[in-house]
């Protein structure tokens, strides 16, 4: 909220001077005024993904400090911290971010209400699993909501109905024959480990894809729409088109703020391919404290530039 309010009071500082110059001095007074806004945002950013980093991976990041001095044979340890996760913190830190950077590029104005950008920062059926909105997705449509009609509450309900089907029916069923498998894959023939692993991504996307209809149901229960999170990612024809079907607000949130201030693909094919391996590493980073998900992300981040570079 202060962020935002700082951002409007240098922006409004900005447009009162620029009229008291000469226009020969008006690019030099904007780059000086820009850089005052680039500092707020900074600072946005550094509390909102510094307390992500802090409170999800510092325990992740002793642990292989521990595992390397133990392999050089040192006395000595970091203490793993341990820390209880406000919940859903993955998503409101990156609405957060998303709301400074609108704020500073001009998107959007800043809330001068508290209680609004409260409600849009903490509205309940997203807080968990998502999707992350931008400021102008759903704060107008939360701050107006109407009645509850018979038409939202009837189309709400069949999808959360949707929603669960996939959920409680599919994937729930299937993780059974997952976590059996994958607990004992020692016992099982390699076909039968395989035939687990495609079950394991279809149970994935059935409990993601399940909560998100269940997440947009109860959204529009209240005549809330929220964007779109999946668009049958498995008839993908490329590893790029999978990632603009698949958790697309994720990718959306990636795109421009990352992947765009990080240059793009403005700057070569060589810097290109580069950007596009540091979105999928922080890809990957944010969906887990772990080197297999860091390794995901890597994977993910390779097989788009080989898609590119093989045309």
């Amino acid at each position: 909220y202060w962020v935002g309010k700082r951002l409007t009071a240098i922006q409004q500082e900005q447009k009162a001077q620029v009229k008291l110059v000469e226009r020969s001095e008006r690019k030099a007074l904007k780059l000086v005024y820009q850089k005052r806004q680039r500092k707020v945002v900074l600072l946005a950013i550094l509390f909102h993904i510094g307390g992500l980093l802090v409170l999800k991976y510092s325990g992740f990041f002793a642990a292989n400090v521990n595992a390397v001095l133990a392999a050089l044979g040192a006395g000595v340890r970091m203490k793993v911290p341990h820390f209880l996760l406000p919940i859903g913190i993955s998503f409101f830190s990156l609405q957060g971010v998303a709301y400074a950077v609108d704020v500073y590029r001009g998107v959007i104005p800043a809330e001068t209400n508290f209680g609004r950008l409260a409600l849009f920062m903490s509205f309940f059926p997203q807080i968990v699993e998502g999707p992350i909105c931008r400021y102008s997705d759903t704060a107008e449509q939360l701050w107006n909501v109407g009645a509850i009609t018979w038409q939202n509450l009837s189309s709400g309900f069949l999808r959360i109905l949707y929603g669960l089907t996939k959920k409680l029916i599919v994937a729930d069923r299937l993780n059974l024959m997952i976590t059996a498998v994958f607990t004992n894959y020692g016992e099982y023939q390699g076909g039968v480990i395989a035939i687990a692993a495609v079950c394991y991504t279809i149970q994935l996307y059935m409990d993601f894809s399940g909560t998100m209809d269940a997440v947009m149901g109860t959204a529009e229960i209240f005549g809330v729409k929220m964007p779109e999170n999946f668009q049958r990612p498995f008839f993908s024809k490329s590893i790029s088109e999978f990632w603009k079907r698949w958790h697309m607000t994720l990718t959306s949130f990636l795109r421009e703020n990352v992947y765009f201030p990080l240059g793009g693909s403005r700057k070569g094919k060589g810097r290109t391919y580069l950007n596009i391996l540091l979105v999928y590493l922080v890809s990957g980073i944010w969906h887990g404290a772990g080197w297999t998900f860091i390794l995901w992300g890597m994977l993910h981040g390779l097989a788009q530039v080989l898609e590119r570079l093989w045309g």
